[in-house]
């Protein structure tokens, strides 16, 4: 169903945590490299999400679901609804993922003829009312650049900048940047009709991941 890989700070272990669909639960399966083994959670709960890789921040991974953002603590393995999304009036949004820059949750629609591709920040976690629009870009331009009619864009937003600037990839085959301040577009990546890629990010830190030992109780460094 969906899928996430953090670092638990209370148990200093590096977590992947799977969902997969019971006949009427939510297994999360979770593996901790610490242990190097598998545990099992069951929650009665519907946890249908349209981005499945979970974004983590502060500890705990985040999916978009029904209307809201639930997170998974990855210290304890529990569910929460974190905040609703944000209220757009009479616009139509479908939200299609979530993000984090700078300590920051962001959340994205999918865009279409009738509404433009829109970046949202949470400026204060868990706190609804700090919902920001901070990028707003016209369907149809976004559908030039990357070669796209606008009823077929598959936007996912996969990263932020330092800078400001977003990178979006589209479909696995076009990666492009674009730059809020001056409104314009950066070709990273245009790759050929039938190559496919999948960009991720990573974060730089000095924890190494720990595995346990094999035959035995103790931990050793990779």
């Amino acid at each position: 169903m969906f899928h996430g890989f953090g670092y638990d700070s209370l148990t200093e272990d590096y977590k992947i945590m799977l969902a997969t669909e019971g006949p009427s639960e939510v297994m999360m399966n979770a593996f901790s490299l610490k242990r190097n083994s598998w545990r099992t959670y069951e929650y009665l709960a519907d946890l249908r999400t349209t981005d499945q890789q979970g974004c983590f921040l502060n500890g705990a991974l985040h999916w978009i679901t029904s209307g809201t953002i639930t997170s998974l603590d990855l210290a304890d393995a529990e569910f929460k609804e974190i905040v609703p999304l944000p209220y757009c009036g009479n616009t139509d949004y479908s939200f299609e993922g979530v993000t984090s820059a700078r300590n920051c949750l962001y959340v994205y629609n999918d865009p279409t003829e009738d509404t433009e591709f829109c970046i949202w920040i949470m400026k204060e976690y868990g706190v609804k009312e700090s919902w920001t629009r901070v990028i707003k870009i016209s369907s149809e331009i976004l559908a030039q650049q990357v070669c796209a009619e606008v009823d077929k864009l598959e936007l996912k937003v996969v990263c932020i900048l330092e800078n400001g600037e977003v990178l979006m990839d589209h479909e696995g085959k076009v990666l492009v940047s674009y730059n809020p301040k001056t409104r314009t577009f950066r070709n990273i990546i245009k790759g050929k009709e039938d190559d496919e890629f999948q960009a991720t990010t990573y974060l730089e830190t000095l924890v190494s991941p720990v595995t346990a030992a094999e035959g035995g109780g103790g931990a050793k460094n990779m």
